[in-house]
């Protein structure tokens, strides 16, 4: 049993370095989808094989107590690497760090303007078009209204 148990740990091992490299690759690689794909399984794979190894293999509460203390130990040391590289990017050039917040109020309030534009912009085409009904209304009536004082003169001429 505990070859057993040492041998999923180096495989453990082994799957995690390689989900190491492949997060590696994945930064530098042009095709980071198909990279991304491929270590989400990696994990999904891992995770599977931790949970069949925990199920075929009862280990003694102390050593799976310490198995899940070194995994926790991992965790934290990769939250704590991401921490480092943020806090890096932040102190080498804190003006880019600012710039994504301000560059995000700039589109909202050009967004609100563009908004307001439109609002502005139907508001006058609904006023032309009212004004473009009454100027083609009068200009019936005003047609309408010629043509009934030719036809009365007409009948008054002939008369």
């Amino acid at each position: 049993m505990i070859t057993v148990v040492s041998t999923s740990w180096t495989l453990f091992s082994s799957l995690e370095d390689a989900n190491r490299q492949a997060t590696r690759l994945l930064q530098g690689s042009e095709s980071k989808d198909s990279l991304k794909v491929d270590v989400t399984l990696l994990k999904e794979d891992v995770d599977q094989l931790k949970r069949a190894v925990f199920q075929s293999a009862p280990l003694p509460s102390d050593q799976q107590l310490a198995l899940k203390i070194d995994d926790l130990k991992q965790q934290m040391n990769s939250l704590d690497q991401r921490l480092g590289k943020l806090e890096t990017a932040i102190m080498a050039s804190p003006a880019k760090a600012l710039e994504i917040p301000l560059l995000q109020r700039d589109l909202d309030s050009v967004k609100a303007s563009q908004l307001t534009h439109q609002a502005a912009m139907a508001a006058s085409v609904d006023r032309i078009y009212d004004q473009n009904k009454w100027l083609l209304g009068g200009m019936a009536v005003s047609i309408i209204v010629l043509a009934i004082t030719s036809l009365a003169r007409g009948r008054e001429a002939s008369n």
